[in-house]
């Protein structure tokens, strides 16, 4: 995340390594930003050939910096586009997505007409020979624009920030033959934003607790992070 940074990167290298200590990494992901600190570009090579991994993201921004535009590629081969769909006042209305081929896959539309606190929300699926599936869901907003939770057919996300509206919690549940409400997972963030406990439930009690940790630059962003001595992930960082 890129809030707390002083400085705006230029290119993020990312290590991926399954086992702490590996001198060679499983993906190596390579993120490009504009002097905006927009996200314009992602590649992504690996140790073993794999035809379903995607290798390149590309993304497109408007005049007034909205992404209206992400296209994936595998294996070099454009694989999907989505198309973002904004207001005049740049308020997000909904997106697209498409194969290699032109057949939209998925499309999102997003209801505003509730004050602006509520979002209903309606997601389309479609497969060359078989009936679209729908879902809904609805999202509940603060009063400043922050999400306070998200109710998508009996799952419940809840949104939880500080004084200084930093998210430190965010909670996932279902509701109970009963109407209860169950806790599947909960996750907890640090002072910079960065996601760093994961806690499993079953039945609504806790079963597993991951704990990841950080190691920062002098600038705010983390250039190491691991789970428990496991998988481990470094980051070297170009800044402007």
């Amino acid at each position: 995340m890129l809030m707390n940074t002083t400085r705006i990167p230029k290119k993020i290298t990312t290590y991926d390594c399954p086992f702490a200590g590996d001198e060679t990494p499983a993906v190596v992901r390579v993120e490009h930003f504009d002097n905006c600190g927009r996200l314009t570009l992602e590649e992504m090579t690996g140790t073993e050939e794999c035809s379903a991994r995607v290798d390149r993201i590309e993304h497109f921004y408007d005049p007034g910096g909205h992404e209206v535009e992400i296209r994936e590629y595998r294996v070099g081969s454009l694989f999907r586009r989505k198309v973002n769909e904004f207001d005049d006042e740049g308020g997000e209305l909904g997106f697209s997505e498409y194969d290699a081929d032109g057949f939209k896959v998925c499309d999102e539309s997003i209801d505003w007409s509730y004050s602006g606190k509520v979002a209903r929300v309606k997601r389309t699926e479609y497969a060359r020979y078989l009936a679209p599936r729908t879902s809904r869901q609805v999202r509940y907003y603060h009063n400043d624009g922050k999400i306070a939770f998200i109710s998508e057919e009996g799952g419940l996300t809840k949104y939880c920030y500080n004084p200084e509206g930093r998210l430190v919690r965010e909670d996932m549940s279902h509701k109970g033959e009963n109407g209860e409400v169950i806790t599947d997972l909960v996750f907890e963030y640090n002072s910079s934003g960065d996601p760093c406990l994961m806690k499993c439930y079953e039945d609504g009690e806790c079963v597993s607790t991951h704990e990841t940790e950080y190691e920062y630059d002098g600038n705010g962003l983390w250039i190491r992070s691991y789970l428990a001595d496991a998988h481990e992930y470094r980051r070297e960082i170009e800044y402007y």
